[in-house]
């Protein structure tokens, strides 16, 4: 898999999606109703009264005031209103389990996308099937594995612009320091005793949000791919498990060895993802494993200070890797008395007009999910341009947890016992590979 991006210039694209014809029916249990157009005109359904601006709930994780910016500029272009809900992002996941097992899910909801949405939120009983919607035709065809099932239905379409797991690092602590983007985990440990020399904490960690933990692994496991080709195949058939991921179970020691030698923040265990969005921008910290969608967080919070920062993939000797994270989608649950106005909301977002507000007001998301969006690369962010060129060089991955036949779960718990000595990258890599084949067993999945 390798994604092809174009960076040229958004107000002059065009996406097929623009043209799309209005949907017929006020049926809102009908997951057949193909998708609204790109027209502003306001949206009436059941329980509504003509004319009548429409309210769809919409639940997100962490509060971002650009995020809630263009997804209420969406929403006035199609005459509906958004009760955003701010769900806490450590809990978000649990939250949105307990949602669905009890019919309570929002209007619209985002949601972790492939083997998480199908099997964390029972899709195929909750949510509506979106395959006759247009825009699901826009979607690029190397993630559409992600969104489309293989008998063809659609419980959900990008609702966010593509990222991907790596290493952000701030450029000025790194010229203080004198060193250079580290290519190998031998350099990283010798960049991070001149950046410790230099007064800098080398490698920032927050343990408190358990889930930025997982993102070494994570994007470690795309060189297993890499190196030992067809290794997700076996794994999703029953023929290898994550205890043949070398490379994986190695991200998880060195985060241990960087605790050791010194090399990380003094209060890791409690630190929070906020802590590390401060950390960075203000130059603290040199370098802070995480998502690429890092950088609209500090473009809300540190907006002077994001293009001090930069991002490199997991440095692992050899031919490069990065590994991208699919966006989370936008689905419609059964439930739902506004799946009309939901329906055109997404529709709307997912055309130029309006992929165009969401990367002008949000210039930091990322790479777009949808075909023919083109970005005009003068006006990118330095951490989006650097990495933008990091994927046009390295090898292109979906990170594991999407991939896999089976839910594999969050396991950020049990990384921070790695940190504390209380296991290793082998243990954790032990305990994924009996959590998959439980799951996989437990649904059906061939060879387990």
């Amino acid at each position: 898999m390798n994604f092809k991006f174009r960076t040229m210039l958004l107000s002059l694209s065009i996406v097929s999606v623009a043209a799309l014809t209005a949907c017929g029916g006020n049926d809102a249990n009908n997951a057949g109703n193909g998708g609204a157009s790109g027209s502003a005109s306001p949206v009436a359904t059941e329980g509504a009264a003509p004319g009548k601006k429409v309210t769809i709930s919409h639940a997100v994780g962490g509060d971002s005031p650009s995020r809630d910016k263009w997804m209420n500029a969406i929403g006035d272009a199609v005459g509906t209103e958004l009760d955003i809900q701010v769900l806490p992002l450590e809990q978000m996941e649990q939250i949105y389990k307990v949602k669905a097992g009890t019919n309570d899910l929002p209007d619209l909801i985002s949601y972790h996308p492939g083997a998480r949405t199908r099997d964390d939120l029972q899709a195929k009983d909750k949510l509506m099937d979106l395959s006759d919607m247009p825009i699901v035709q826009e979607i690029l065809e190397d993630i559409k594995q992600y969104y489309v099932e293989p008998d063809g239905k659609v419980y959900g379409v990008p609702g966010q612009a593509l990222k991907f797991g790596g290493i952000a690092y701030n450029k000025k602590a790194f010229a203080d320091a004198g060193v250079s983007i580290p290519q190998t985990l031998d350099e990283l440990f010798a960049a991070s005793e001149k950046l410790k020399a230099a007064g800098k904490i080398p490698f920032y960690l927050s343990a408190k949000d358990s889930w930025t933990l997982q993102i070494p692994g994570l994007a470690a496991f795309s060189y297993d791919q890499l190196q030992s080709p067809g290794i997700l195949d076996n794994i999703n058939a029953n023929k290898a498990t994550f205890k043949d991921a070398k490379n994986f179970i190695e991200a998880f020691d060195t985060m241990k060895k960087m605790v050791d030698q010194g090399y990380v923040n003094t209060d890791y265990l409690s630190a929070t993802y906020a802590n590390g969005q401060q950390a960075i921008a203000e130059g603290k910290a040199a370098m802070y494993p995480v998502l690429t969608s890092i950088y609209s967080s500090i473009l809300d919070t540190y907006p002077d200070k994001i293009n001090d920062l930069g991002f490199f993939p997991w440095p692992v000797a050899g031919d490069k890797t990065v590994t991208v994270w699919p966006p989370m989608i936008y689905g419609i649950p059964q439930s739902s008395k506004n799946a009309d106005a939901v329906k055109k909301y997404i529709e709307y977002f997912a055309s130029s007009e309006g992929q165009k507000i969401y990367f002008e007001t949000l210039p930091a998301a990322g790479v777009p999910a949808y075909k023919g969006i083109e970005l005009d690369e003068s006006k990118l962010l330095d951490p989006i341009k650097e990495m933008i060129g990091v994927t046009k060089t390295a090898k292109q991955f979906a990170t594991v947890d999407f991939s896999v036949v089976a839910n594999m779960g969050a396991f950020g718990q049990t990384v921070q016992e790695i940190l504390m000595g209380q296991k290793t990258g082998a243990d954790l890599a032990a305990e994924l590979s009996d959590i998959l084949a439980k799951n996989a067993k437990a649904k059906g999945a061939p060879g387990f």
